[in-house]
Order: structure tokens, then C-alpha cells, then sequence
């Protein structure tokens, strides 16, 4: 990238002049006709101070070139988030006013790049308020890998004003939560828009895991890939990986997590003899899980639904369901007569742990989390309502889940 040349650098000390044509035989200053004159990328911080030139045109376009858009996501990943929890502590209320104004602004931003620009001053003020010089040069070199064509094109084909509306919301749930001085908050508002940005870019990370029947009636774990199934334990074993790994689904989910088994390498690299037609297949849930723990009126607008039965205190209201109630996403929903005549259906998130963990911290909760699939809560209204606990309305005989199990690397909703 180059960037011009205040003018008033020709009036500079006659020190600075000799620094001038130095850069200029050393090629790190290029003069054309016509044009301009301009920093070839080549200067240091030091020498860059001196003249009067940002700090963005000190980076060397070598690196901006050879970064790509998955490292930089690597990157902002590994320290944003900790950037975020910091400016709780440091951030001045005018700091706090200036993302605001970003966010503000990203709110009537009429296209792509204004949206960008928007993004870009949020993260760069966030930066900015810890008060700390390396995070501001880490925003700056953010946003100059950022200006570079492969993560513009990349934003241009998957940036939808549906994806800006969610970013938005996130972005407000960040500035929130610095204002409000709660750092744990801060840290993972950060970390999951950044995780939701990498899973929108990143389409190909995309990964649906299905359980499922062939004409051998036993079920098997595969990887659902448009109209195809590839058997994971017959795609491990032609690589020489141990089958046992990959013939359930807690069993590859363990299998995953530890590293012993990567999915990506063994979708792009199965024998044809481990893919199926999805049409030959019969689709079982994805998973036969040995807990199913589920919260109640976990958000207001439910609550509201039920004539704002208030809720009994502040803390989460769980209850259990049987893993023998689970079904098939095609399987049909009994109805009993002689068990309920209120039978209610209500489409879920239902989140796959992938790490076990105890007393774990709101910052690092995601970290446990392997997946997600859609669930139908089926439930006996009549039955619940009758029994202070709600387990005999809740586990009736079904319970049926969503075709597929989508990692963590994005959060995809398949039809029931």
C-alpha cells in the first residue's frame, strides 16, 4: 500500500531533507511524474515518525501480502479479545462515546466499505483505549490486511444486511459491555463476533455430521455434504486411522476434540467406495446423547407467551429429558390420547458439549462446546402442569432432533 507524502515534509530541517533523498536512492521514497510522491513500505517506525507519515505505511508490504485472511482471523482471535477486557479498566468515557458514535454510524452505512470503515473505527478505538501502543499497531495492521483484495472479496460475497444487522448487534453487545465495566462480558462479546465473522468468511469450514442407516440397517457417523454421506470410519480406516475412533458420535466427538481425527482431511480425501447417495440413506439424530439437560424460560419473550408467569428467582430453571425419547428428524411424534390431550412443539438450539468442565467462566464457556443441532421439545402440557417437577411431561416418547450436528466452526440450521 502507498500512501502520500504530507506536503510540508518539503520544509522540513535540511536533516530531514537528506533523510528524503537518501529514502528516494534507497527506493523506500518513489517520486512519479504525474502523480506524486510516495513510501514504498519500506520505511521504519522511527524514520516514518520523523517525516510525519502514519504508522500504516511503515508495514512491510511483503507481510500484508503474504497474510492471509484465515491468519489474520488466527490473529485477531488470539488478542482481541484480551484487548476488549482491557479497555474495560482503561477505556475514558469519551473513549466509550467514540465506539458508540462507530457503532452509530455502522447503523445508516449505505454499503460495504462504509460499513467497513465503521467496523474498522470500532476496533481501532477499542484498541486505542487500553492506552497501550502495541495493541493500537496491532488495530492499525489489522486494518491494513484488512484494505488488501482478498479479505475485501471475501466480505463482498459473504456480508449480507442480514450478517451486518447480526454484526451490528454484536458490536453493540461489546460496547455494552465495556460501559458497563464487565471485563468477563467484554472478552467474550469479542470472541464470539469474531467467531461468528471467521464462520460467515470461512463457508468451506462448514461441517454437518449426521448418524444414519444404510441397507446393513447399522448406524453409522457421516459427513453430510450437499446430496452425499461420506462414512467417517470407512473414509479413517482407508487413511490407516483407528476405525473405533469414528463408529458413534460421542466417540468421534471425543475423537475431534483430542486431535485424533480431523474432519476437513477426511472429507476432502475419501474413497469413493465411503460415499453414499443421501437419498440411499435413512437419517437418524445425530447424536444419542447420555445427558439431555435443557433450560426453561430462558429468555422474556417466552416468558410473555405464558401470561408472564413470573419466574421463580434469578437463577436458570433445568429439567431432564430420557436419551430413550430421542427420534429421527423424519421420525413421526406419537400422539396419545390417554397421555395428553395438550400436546406442544417448540424448535430448540440444542448445544453439543465436546469438553467436560465444572465452575467454568462465562469468557471461556465456547471452549467446551463441540456443536450445534436443532431439537423439537415436545411436550405433555397438561402432564407438566399437574406435577411440580417436569419430568413426566417433558420425557413423553419423543423428542426428535435435527438432521445434523454442525461443529462450532458455524452455526448452521438445517430443516427438522
Amino acid at each position: 500500500m502507498r500512501t502520500v507524502i504530507d506536503a510540508n515534509v518539503r520544509d522540513r530541517s535540511k536533516e530531514a531533507a537528506r533523510e528524503i533523498r537518501r529514502f528516494i536512492e534507497e527506493g523506500i521514497i518513489i517520486r512519479e511524474v504525474g502523480r506524486g510522491t510516495f513510501v514504498s513500505g519500506k520505511l521504519s517506525v522511527h524514520a516514518a515518525a520523523g517525516l510525519g507519515v502514519p504508522l500504516s505505511s511503515n508495514l512491510d508490504l511483503d507481510l500484508v501480502r503474504q497474510t492471509s485472511p484465515r491468519d489474520l482471523m488466527e490473529f485477531r482471535l488470539s488478542l482481541e479479545p484480551s484487548i476488549a477486557e482491557l479497555s474495560v479498566v482503561r477505556a475514558s468515557g469519551a473513549d466509550i462515546e467514540q465506539m458508540q458514535a462507530a457503532v452509530d454510524q455502522s447503523r445508516v452505512a449505505k454499503n460495504l466499505q462504509q460499513f467497513e470503515d465503521c467496523d474498522d473505527a470500532l476496533h481501532n478505538a477499542i484498541a486505542a483505549s487500553t492506552r497501550n501502543p502495541l495493541f493500537s499497531a496491532f488495530a492499525v495492521i489489522v486494518t491494513e490486511i484488512r484494505n488488501q483484495g482478498d479479505w475485501g472479496a471475501l466480505k463482498k460475497k459473504t456480508l449480507t444486511d442480514r450478517m451486518r444487522e447480526v454484526h451490528t448487534v454484536e458490536h453493540v453487545d461489546i460496547v455494552d459491555a465495556i460501559r458497563r465495566r464487565d471485563a468477563a462480558a467484554a472478552y467474550a462479546a469479542m470472541r464470539v463476533h469474531l467467531q461468528n465473522v471467521k464462520s460467515m468468511m470461512f463457508k468451506d469450514d462448514a461441517m454437518q455430521l449426521v448418524s444414519y442407516r444404510s441397507d446393513r440397517q447399522e448406524r453409522r457417523v457421516g459427513i453430510l455434504t450437499d446430496d452425499h454421506v461420506i462414512d467417517i470410519a470407512a473414509a479413517a480406516s482407508h487413511h490407516g486411522i483407528d476405525v473405533n475412533l469414528a463408529l458413534s458420535m460421542p466417540a468421534l466427538i471425543q475423537a475431534v476434540v483430542e486431535g485424533k481425527i480431523v474432519l476437513k482431511q477426511l472429507a476432502a480425501a475419501a474413497p469413493p467406495a465411503a460415499v453414499h447417495e443421501l437419498s440411499g440413506v435413512k437419517l437418524d439424530a445425530p447424536i444419542l446423547p447420555s445427558t439431555i439437560l435443557c433450560a426453561g424460560s430462558n429468555y422474556r419473550a417466552h416468558n410473555s407467551e405464558k401470561a408472564n408467569t413470573p419466574l421463580s428467582g434469578k437463577e436458570p430453571e433445568f429439567f431432564v429429558k430420557t436419551s430413550d425419547s430421542v427420534v429421527g428428524p423424519d421420525s413421526a411424534i406419537r400422539f396419545d390420547a390417554a397421555l395428553t390431550q395438550k400436546l406442544d412443539c417448540e424448535t430448540e438450539l440444542a448445544v453439543v458439549i465436546g469438553r467436560p468442565g465444572r465452575h467454568i467462566p462465562i469468557a471461556t464457556a465456547l471452549d467446551h462446546v463441540f456443536g450445534y443441532t436443532i431439537v423439537n421439545d415436545v411436550t405433555a402440557r397438561d402432564r407438566q402442569g399437574g406435577h411440580k417437577q417436569w419430568f413426566l411431561g417433558k420425557s413423553i416418547d419423543a423428542l426428535p432432533w435435527g438432521r445434523s450436528l454442525s461443529p462450532l466452526t458455524r452455526l448452521l440450521i438445517r430443516k427438522i
